[in-house]
């Protein structure tokens, strides 16, 4: 058999990075789910606020566990509601639809079949209490 010469090893070269992927947009692992498959009247929109929100001025704090920040809002049947990590939610009448929708992060991109499925989805259901994510 004869042994074929192994390649010179060159240690200050590159090897060619694999090709990117950054033109593709990632799947949405939550798709708008069908119209006809729910009641519109329990549709619920929500957002992450991860910084401190001030209502007239007034920081918020959740009554349960103290928090001071990372919360998600929501809108149900047209009022404002602030969810904490620990799990309390309450509505915030100082709040309006239209402040809801300065503070939202972004369009909407992310939909699940049920409130309860969000909130689990997104962190807000107890499991990361007396935690900050971001």
């Amino acid at each position: 058999m004869q042994q074929s010469d192994p390649q010179p090893y060159e240690p200050f070269t590159r090897p060619t990075p694999p090709p990117s992927f950054d033109d593709e947009p990632l799947p949405n692992l939550n798709p708008m789910p069908d119209p006809g498959a729910y009641d519109p009247a329990e549709l619920v929109v929500c957002t992450e606020h991860p910084d401190e929100l001030r209502i007239t001025g007034i920081p918020v704090r959740c009554p349960g566990c103290a928090a001071r920040r990372d919360w998600l809002l929501f809108v149900y049947k047209g009022h404002v509601w602030i969810r904490c990590r620990c799990a309390r939610q309450w509505p915030e009448p100082e709040l309006t639809v239209d402040d809801y929708h300065d503070l939202a992060a972004g369009p909407l991109d992310r939909y699940w079949a049920t409130f309860a499925e969000a909130i689990t989805a997104l962190g807000f259901d107890g499991t990361f209490k007396g935690l900050y994510l971001q």
